[in-house]
């Protein structure tokens, strides 16, 4: 490998955000923001894009892709700092959903239709946050949820073409989350 060859990272970023402008293209999706981080800290990168559905305004999902220090370490001079574990990237899917007050009745639910629809392969994590004013009229503004979907493995160039589906199942599952909580 030489000094202009692309990472994992710079390969799968560059189809993921292809396939979210294709989307955005088709009027499936509305992209409404990017980021491109480089955190020099922890020596590691994370991509984000974030999107709504074109046929309203419930709620954002974001799609995120990192890999870390010990990824691009492996990848570019071959040492394993992590033992067994191959240099890749992560993917973390979180739908945010703003102002639902009755989101604790649907958890099990929200729950339910994430594992059918991803499998085992994912973590799932449910988050409520309780939003508070400054002014004490202002004490209770809503509730805000966010389901999140951890990949367990990493993934890599192998990978690529399975990106097109998870872009796909990424939308469904939003779809799906905003038909549950309306």
């Amino acid at each position: 490998m030489n000094m202009f060859d692309p990472t994992i990272f710079d390969n799968l970023k560059t189809v993921l955000e292809g396939g979210l402008y294709d989307l955005d293209r088709e009027n499936r999706i509305r992209i409404t923001g990017r980021q491109d981080l480089l955190d020099l800290a922890a020596m590691s990168r994370a991509f984000r894009m974030e999107f709504v559905l074109t046929n309203g305004q419930d709620g954002i999902t974001e799609i995120e892709l990192s890999s870390e220090l010990s990824d691009f370490a492996a990848e570019l001079s071959r040492i394993r700092i992590v033992e067994q574990e191959p240099p890749g990237c992560r993917i973390r899917i979180r739908h945010h959903f703003p102002d639902w007050e009755s989101v604790e009745a649907h958890l099990d639910t929200v729950r339910a239709s994430l594992r059918e629809l991803w499998g085992e392969e994912v973590h799932i994590k449910q988050v409520i946050e309780i939003v508070l004013g400054e002014e004490p009229a202002q004490q209770n503004l809503g509730k805000q949820f966010t389901a999140e979907l951890t990949f367990l493995r990493k993934i890599d160039e192998r990978h690529i073409g399975e990106l097109p589906r998870l872009l796909m199942h990424t939308v469904r599952s939003f779809e799906k989350l905003r038909n549950l909580l309306r």
